[in-house]
């Protein structure tokens, strides 16, 4: 490891919570709108920008919308990006799955517009698209003793098609079309995700950033090697940064405050960082330890249930 950058964690733990906006201010909003702000039930998202005190209105008119795009997940971005988060998680012919991997999704894409123009419960959505792809595109389900589009197809297919998921009044599923929105023609997508990836988490590891896209790291080799990334070592553990943005995490500030959650929220971190959802306890995908050491103290607010601090 002679020549890396050698950054204690504390330091990349202050970058980080920085960049994901629990210093205060919307200074940061937009890159992880970029990356997405994953939602989960009840109302993972909202809670999880409520806890970076940003203002949200997540609905299908916006100016916030949930679709599935990282890993197939829900996640929230805004609407007038869309266009860039639909290019940044559509497979390309050089991927793993190749041109026909393109091609399936192409297909239940144009099969989705077809089915959703206004709100549809995706059980719907799913036997009218199942009926219009070619039959080699579905595939049998054990659990809903069915044949259908295979439910990860189905949601790389939504995005491609910008097809907005949110909750019915059944706790069900339902998707409705994209309003009008600006429009954009990114190029370099991946590039640019993977630069705002890097912006708002500091380093990490190409087998990181490719599960946290839900692709394999062969996919992501071109944008990687040009990035212009030299190595970082925090902790022992090595990882990766841009040149540009060592200077950045060096001047990091300390990271401390306290964010203020709902009954059974925890903060968490993944590869885009803290997260207040209701499912997963405090863990860290970089090595298994964990990122985020914390205080829990139980106010007697009926409001907030709990406080999470670091000091």
């Amino acid at each position: 490891m002679a020549g890396a950058l050698v950054v204690d964690r504390k330091r990349w733990l202050g970058h980080r919570w920085c960049r994901h906006g629990f210093s205060g201010g919307e200074a940061y909003l937009d890159d992880l709108l970029l990356l997405g702000v994953q939602d989960g039930r009840p109302d993972g998202a909202l809670r999880s920008l409520r806890a970076r005190s940003a203002p949200a209105t997540i609905g299908p008119d916006g100016p916030l919308v949930t679709m599935w795009s990282m890993r197939g997940a829900p996640h929230v971005h805004r609407l007038d990006r869309l266009d860039f988060v639909s290019a940044a998680n559509t497979p390309l012919p050089s991927d793993t799955g190749g041109a026909d991997e393109v091609s399936a999704v192409d297909a239940v894409a144009a099969a989705l517009r077809a089915v959703v123009t206004r709100p549809i419960a995706k059980s719907e959505a799913s036997t009218r698209v199942t009926e219009r792809v070619p039959s080699e595109l579905v595939t049998w389900c054990e659990r809903c003793r069915a044949r259908h589009v295979p439910d990860g197809l189905f949601r790389t297919a939504g995005c491609r098609a910008q097809i907005l998921v949110g909750p019915d009044e059944r706790r069900g599923t339902l998707l409705s079309p994209a309003p009008a929105h600006a429009r954009e023609r990114p190029r370099q997508p991946r590039a640019t995700l993977l630069d705002t990836f890097f912006r708002v988490n500091g380093p990490t590891t190409r087998a990181l950033f490719a599960e946290w896209l839900g692709v394999q790291p062969v996919d992501i080799d071109t944008v990687w090697k040009a990035a212009d990334l030299v190595p970082v070592t925090v902790d022992g553990r090595r990882y990766s940064l841009p040149a540009a943005s060592t200077d950045d995490l060096l001047a990091a500030p300390p990271a401390m405050g306290t964010v203020l959650c709902q009954r059974m929220i925890r903060i968490y971190a993944t590869p885009i960082g803290f997260c207040s959802c209701p499912i997963p306890p405090i863990a860290d995908w970089y090595g298994g330890r964990c990122l985020l050491p914390v205080r829990c103290s139980m106010p007697s607010s009926l409001a907030c249930r709990s406080r999470w601090s670091i000091t």
